[in-house]
């Protein structure tokens, strides 16, 4: 009996000394996928980067309405120290895309767009949808049934963006979206859209 113990306790601890070397993935309460490395610290798990909806969107509502809306801002910078902020929310059968760019403009009217192009070299276009002029350089793009874009929309969920082109008073900011904001985009858009 002894000697089983011995044997048991010996090639437990075997296995934990093999396994010290290696990196252990985790979750934290919050839902993000991160490494823990074996001095202590951590990082976030490049691999998976919590890409599944429930790390992506939550549920929000308030007195006018409720829907999906991304948990967090998606943000890019480019190399002239322009910065893009993305938000995207979901109410019935449209999803609104809102992106608040620093360094394009002062004012945002009706005619200035987004251009969109994707990993395969394709392209969309999406054109401002207010009415009212912005000064706040905050872009709004309303895609969906109801705006007759759904093709738009679905190809945001179904492509990788390389890059985004705001343009504001016959100037365009451009920005090189890096690989995980443009899988956390497509995810966030499949989680959201009706």
């Amino acid at each position: 009996m002894r000697y089983m113990l011995k044997v048991i306790i010996v090639t437990l601890s075997l296995f934990n000394l093999s396994t010290l070397d290696a990196q252990v993935k985790a979750r934290t309460e919050a839902g993000l996928s991160v490494v823990l490395n074996k001095d202590g610290t951590w990082e976030i798990d490049k691999d998976t980067s919590s890409l599944d909806c429930a790390s992506l969107v939550k549920y929000a509502s308030t007195s006018e309405s409720s829907g999906l809306i991304s948990k967090d801002d998606i943000e890019i910078s480019n190399s002239s120290g322009d910065k893009v902020k993305i938000s995207f929310t979901a109410l019935k059968n449209t999803v609104a895309i809102t992106a608040t760019v620093k360094g394009v403009g002062t004012c945002i009217s009706k005619g200035d767009d987004l251009v969109v192009v994707f990993k395969d070299k394709s392209s969309l276009k999406l054109n401002y949808s207010s009415t009212k002029m912005d000064c706040e350089s905050t872009y709004l793009f309303l895609l969906g049934k109801t705006f007759e874009n759904e093709k738009e929309l679905n190809k945001l969920g179904n492509q990788l963006i390389s890059s985004l082109g705001f343009t504001a008073n016959k100037k365009m900011a451009i920005f090189a979206v890096p690989e995980l904001e443009a899988k956390k985009i497509k995810a966030i858009v499949n989680c959201i859209k009706p």
